[in-house]
C-alpha cells in the first residue's frame, strides 16, 4: 500500500471512529431521557393508584385486554328470555366453544319430545348446524306423566359466536309465539 492510499484509509477510520462516539453519546442521551419519563410513568401511576382502588397497571391490562380480540373459545356470555309476565323460559349459555340452552320453569312452556324435534331441530338446529358442521348435541330430558321433557339442550364444538345470536334470536322467535 502507497502512502496516499494509508492517509485515506486513517481519515476513513477516524471520520468512523468519530460517529461512532456520538452515536454512543446519543444513545447515551436517549437511555437517559427514557429513564427520566419511566420515573415520570411511575409517580402518575402512584398518583392513579392511590386514588383508586385499583392499580394503574391494573387498568391499563384490563384496557389492553378490552381491545384485544377474543376467540369463540375465550368468550363467556349468559342471555335470558323471558314470557310478557317475566317468568323465565330459558337460558342460554355460550362458553368455552359450547352453548347450553336451560328451560328451567317446564310448567310455564313444556318442551316435549315431539315440540323439540318439530320446533327447535327442524327450524332452528339443522340450519345452524349447516353453518357449524363440527357441532354436536346433547339432550338432558325427565319424564313425568308418561310423557318426556326436555331439560337442556348443549351444543359443543360452536366455532363462531354469531351462532350463539342466531339461535338466541330463533329461540326468542319460538317462544313469542307462545
Amino acid at each position: 500500500m502507497k502512502e496516499p492510499e494509508i492517509k485515506i484509509l486513517l481519515e476513513i477510520k477516524s471520520e468512523i471512529e468519530g460517529l461512532v462516539q456520538r452515536k454512543k453519546d446519543e444513545f447515551d442521551q436517549l437511555q437517559n431521557d427514557i429513564d427520566r419519563l419511566t420515573l415520570q410513568i411511575e409517580k402518575i401511576n402512584h398518583l392513579i393508584s392511590k386514588g383508586s382502588f385499583t392499580t394503574a397497571a391494573m387498568m391499563i391490562d384490563a384496557e389492553a385486554a378490552a381491545k384485544k380480540p377474543v376467540s369463540s373459545d375465550q368468550m363467556h356470555l349468559m342471555k335470558k328470555i323471558f314470557n310478557t309476565s317475566q317468568k323465565l323460559l330459558a337460558t342460554l349459555q355460550f362458553a368455552n366453544g359450547s352453548i347450553t340452552i336451560r328451560f328451567p320453569n317446564p310448567d310455564i312452556k313444556k318442551i316435549t319430545q315431539e315440540i323439540y324435534i318439530t320446533q327447535i331441530v327442524k327450524p332452528i338446529l339443522v340450519p345452524l348446524k349447516n353453518s357449524e358442521p363440527q357441532m354436536q348435541s346433547d339432550v338432558i330430558k325427565h319424564n313425568e306423566g308418561g310423557e318426556t321433557f326436555i331439560n337442556s339442550i348443549t351444543l359443543t364444538n360452536i366455532q363462531h359466536f354469531e351462532s350463539f345470536n342466531t339461535l338466541y334470536e330463533n329461540l326468542v322467535g319460538y317462544f313469542q309465539k307462545f
